[in-house]
């Protein structure tokens, strides 16, 4: 909205211009003067329209009610979301789980099918122990067995016979259920004749070699527990 100060401003201007009132103006009677004067009014007036273009263009700058002196401000709702922040950090993997591979019967090694970083699954076989000794115990054993069972059978007889003693028939049937003992647990210390990985890991260490001694219980190797691992890494304080 145009201020009546404007108003008052370029009718000053109009006057000032023009050089007073219309009726200090003196017209000239000839075509030329008149020319003349035409050109120094229309001059007079094109200056003016540029005097007034600015005090417009000065006025709309400094109104604080014109809306084009607004800046144009953008919202945008705000909303709860989740701000992660992430780093590269340089750490090592380690499992605190170490497996001992043992053979419960010790004897040399024949064959040994595992080796160091080595990754095996549950149930895998890791090594063939030779046996021999057991096996010449239990041939021994089962000699023994024959003659006993014949001696059994022989008191036995005669015990029904009423022949024989009680005793001689007991010592007879206890010698023989002993020596099928012995022989049941040969079979079971030759059935553990093949040695596999408790659980499944990686091969940390290998103690012993084909063609060495195990002894009972002693490890042969060591298997990393794999499926329980933790990161172990040093994390700055200003992360």
């Amino acid at each position: 909205m145009k201020s009546p100060y404007f108003y008052l401003t370029v009718i000053a201007l109009i006057v000032a211009s023009c050089g007073g009132s219309s009726s200090e103006v003196i017209y000239p009677e000839d075509l030329a003067g008149k020319q003349a004067l035409l050109k120094e009014k229309q001059a007079a007036m094109q200056e003016l329209a540029k005097t007034i273009a600015q005090l417009e263009s000065e006025i709309k700058t400094l109104d604080p009610d014109n809306q084009d002196n607004f800046a144009v401000v953008t919202t945008e709702k705000i909303k709860k979301t989740d701000f992660n922040k992430y780093a590269e950090i340089q750490g090592t993997i380690e499992a605190d789980d170490l497996v001992a591979i043992a053979s419960e019967t010790g004897g040399r090694i024949l064959e040994l099918y595992i080796k160091e970083g080595q990754a095996v699954a549950k149930g895998k076989l890791v090594a063939k122990l030779d046996l021999e000794a057991i096996e010449k115990q239990k041939a021994e054993l089962q000699k023994q067995l024959e003659l006993a069972n014949d001696l059994f059978v022989r008191q036995k007889r005669l015990w029904e016979q009423e022949i024989g003693s009680e005793v001689q028939y007991l010592q007879a049937k206890n010698g023989k259920e002993r020596l099928e003992k012995a022989l049941e647990s040969l079979d079971l210390q030759l059935s553990k004749s093949s040695v596999y990985a408790p659980t499944a890991g990686v091969v940390e260490v290998l103690n012993l070699k084909a063609g060495e001694i195990a002894a009972p219980g002693a490890p042969i190797a060591l298997l990393l527990n794999t499926s329980k691992v933790k990161i172990v890494a040093d994390v700055p304080e200003t992360l």
